[in-house]
């Protein structure tokens, strides 16, 4: 789960959030829910499975957890289509600090998964740190990747 904050220079990330999906046929087994959740992450507050013409509308704020928790697993040849809609703002805070997404476990996701998704979060913010330091945008930093995740 994850609250998303998308920071892009001094512009942030606002609500509202809007998914609408575009799944004919879509199965409730094949998962694919989007979860809301508490501001407390005890408990999910609503699951929406992505059918046909449905929309899912809320506002992103500091506890507005959201997440696909659970793989898909559909059928092979068969896709979820989904948009995702939402808008920057000017942030005109004088202390304004750029920050990731913050991943949050699930209360039930054990202590392995807790640990791997914290570790994450550490790594996804060190790594906004060093790009945000040294000037390197996405684009350079996925070529860099790419060159090291080439097959041998």
């Amino acid at each position: 789960m994850n609250v998303t904050s998308g920071i892009v220079k001094n512009r942030s990330k606002q609500a509202p959030w809007l998914r609408e999906s575009y799944d004919y046929g879509w199965k409730e087994e094949w998962k694919g829910a989007i979860e809301l959740w508490d501001r407390d992450m005890k408990q999910c507050a609503v699951r929406v499975p992505p059918l046909l013409n449905h929309v899912v509308i809320f506002n992103t704020t500091e506890e507005s957890y959201h997440g696909y928790p659970e793989p898909i697993c559909p059928p092979d040849g068969t896709t979820r289509k989904s948009l995702a809609l939402y808008y920057y703002t000017e942030e005109t805070a004088a202390r304004f600090a750029p920050r990731s997404t913050n991943y949050q476990a699930r209360p039930n996701d054990g202590r392995l998964r807790s640990s791997l998704i914290w570790l994450d979060k550490k790594i996804l913010a060190t790594y906004s740190k060093v790009k945000s330091k040294l000037g390197l945008s996405d684009n350079f930093a996925s070529k860099v990747l790419g060159f090291f995740g080439k097959k041998k």
